[in-house]
């Protein structure tokens, strides 16, 4: 692999422009009809979103639902592409849903610079919500053709996640990814 190549995959890995689309239609999913929802926590967005940056992680959490007895047609809706089950991310995943995770913060933030989200706080609870302008900015990303995928999964993990608490869903990420507890950290995790 020529070194070019390499630094281009860098560069790819480290732009903020998918980290902040994904995180911003989660909100817009979660916002709902009304577009009065919201996510409670960073921790819980780090989460949510995890599921959704690794398609093979929502996969298997389905899988770990559904395999106790929680029914669930979303497993059937959702279809994993051979290019996802195939890439390097489907085996290794860096993972860090901790609220002190410099990353979400920094996209939070990002978000609510550009007036996208607003963040609010209930005692020591961060509390995300989509803005009017995150809405108008949502609408246009969801009639691209590029993020059909993104918004059928948004639906997915708010159909399934939405009303789990940040406990719930660490549980739920220790009991499906066992691996992650033997790891520190910004490690990648290899399934």
């Amino acid at each position: 692999m020529s070194r070019n190549l390499v630094e281009t995959i860098i560069n790819i890995d480290s732009d903020d422009t998918n980290n902040i689309v994904r995180m911003l239609m989660l909100m817009y999913t979660f916002a709902g009809r009304n577009q009065t929802g919201k996510i409670e926590g960073i921790t819980k967005l780090a989460i949510l979103d995890f599921l959704l940056r690794y398609p093979v992680a929502l996969d298997k959490a389905l899988e770990n639902i559904e395999s106790q007895g929680n029914k669930t047609i979303y497993k059937k809706k959702f279809k994993l592409q051979s290019y996802e089950v195939n890439s390097i991310d489907a085996k290794m995943m860096k993972f860090n849903f901790a609220p002190w995770d410099f990353k979400y913060r920094r996209i939070v933030h990002i978000l609510s610079a550009k007036d996208l989200i607003r963040i609010n706080t209930d005692g020591k609870k961060t509390v995300l919500v989509i803005t009017s302008k995150g809405i108008d900015t949502s609408n246009k990303i969801k009639i691209l053709k590029d993020y059909e995928y993104l918004i059928v999964r948004c639906s997915i993990v708010k159909t399934v996640f939405g009303s789990w608490s940040q406990k719930k869903l660490i549980e739920m990420i220790y009991s499906t990814f066992p691996e992650i507890l033997r790891v520190k950290a910004e490690m990648d995790v290899i399934l």
